[in-house]
């Protein structure tokens, strides 16, 4: 890759789930926690790894909550590392709050977090 970007990161959010949605698109969703366990060069996740890392990005997002299956999102994870890419998470802010410190204020109100918002 070449250093004459004049940001440090190169970050591509594919909009994909693992074993979940594809935002924006009807081609189907090649990220799924088998492959991310088991990312085989071959395999439709590799081959995207290998051409997001040709375009020269060194960053992928992915929308997913990584306790659903924490070794694949280690090995996924382990996987982007070894071919010079990081992995940013991206996930709901109240993911780890959802029915269980929060409480609804009215019918259709906001959300209160007592650990997000003392």
């Amino acid at each position: 890759m070449s250093n004459e970007f004049a940001f440090k990161w190169r970050v591509l959010e594919p909009w994909h789930e693992p074993d979940g949605i594809s935002s924006f698109s009807t081609a189907g969703n090649i990220f799924t926690w088998a492959d991310m366990l088991d990312t085989q060069p071959t395999s439709a996740l590799g081959r995207y790894v290998e051409q997001v890392r040709d375009w020269g990005f060194n960053g992928m997002v992915i929308r997913c909550n990584p306790e659903t299956n924490p070794e694949a999102m280690r090995n996924f994870a382990r996987h982007l590392k070894t071919r010079g890419i990081g992995l940013f998470i991206r996930r709901n802010w109240y993911e780890l709050e959802r029915e269980y410190s929060w409480v609804l204020l009215g019918p259709g109100g906001l959300h209160i977090s007592r650990k997000l918002c003392p």
